[in-house]
């Protein structure tokens, strides 16, 4: 997929050299000449401006060439696209949406990822779930989140009943996992946030 196909239906697009590409650093912002020359006056305002973007941007060119521009994955996760990772994101989050077990104290958002990332919500306490992932961890070996934060109380999740919440990124680690093995895992995971005494 090129460039121009990517950024058609968009306005503006702010491209991230480091997130996802691997690049050294950095970031891109595309728009109209007009947008761009004011984008730019900001940029200075806010103290922000690198001497030249040339290593950045080729380093994110590289990375962009490997994980978009090229078709299908290897098979084993490495090398994945984005648009693999996204779908691969997309079976797991629908399957856990409608999985009996977890459905009942967690939430994506968007419930249809748009990319390989995406958030949730669990009625849970953070300090809850800590423990749930360290048990999970010592008992089945898996870990199905790296972290949680905390929900204000003043947040409108709190509300609703959410505890904390969760970013998730499908990358090339993770997305050699299969399917099944994320199911367990969050169905281990919330089965010991609900019974365990540990986390009560």
């Amino acid at each position: 997929m090129t460039l121009p196909q990517v950024t058609a239906p968009f306005d503006t697009v702010y491209a991230s050299f480091y997130k996802g590409l691997g690049g050294i650093s950095g970031a891109m912002l595309l728009g109209s000449s007009s947008f761009c020359a004011e984008a730019r006056l900001w940029l200075r305002r806010f103290g922000g401006n690198l001497y030249t973007l040339l290593p950045y941007a080729t380093s994110a060119w590289a990375g962009y060439r490997l994980k978009i521009g090229r078709p299908g994955g290897n098979g084993d996760g490495e090398g994945l696209t984005f648009f693999e990772k996204r779908e691969k994101l997309r079976r797991v989050v629908k399957a856990l949406s409608q999985d009996d077990i977890v459905q009942r104290m967690v939430t994506f958002d968007p419930a249809f990822p748009e990319t390989n990332m995406v958030h949730g919500f669990i009625k849970a306490s953070s300090e809850e779930c800590e423990k749930a992932l360290d048990l999970l961890v010592v008992s089945h070996k898996i870990r199905v989140l790296g972290r949680v934060r905390t929900i204000r109380k003043e947040e409108k999740e709190s509300e609703q009943g959410y505890g904390c919440r969760f970013e998730w990124t499908m990358g090339d680690s993770n997305g050699a996992i299969a399917d099944s093995t994320y199911i367990e895992g969050w169905e281990r995971f919330i089965s010991n946030l609900r019974d365990s005494p540990e986390c009560k």
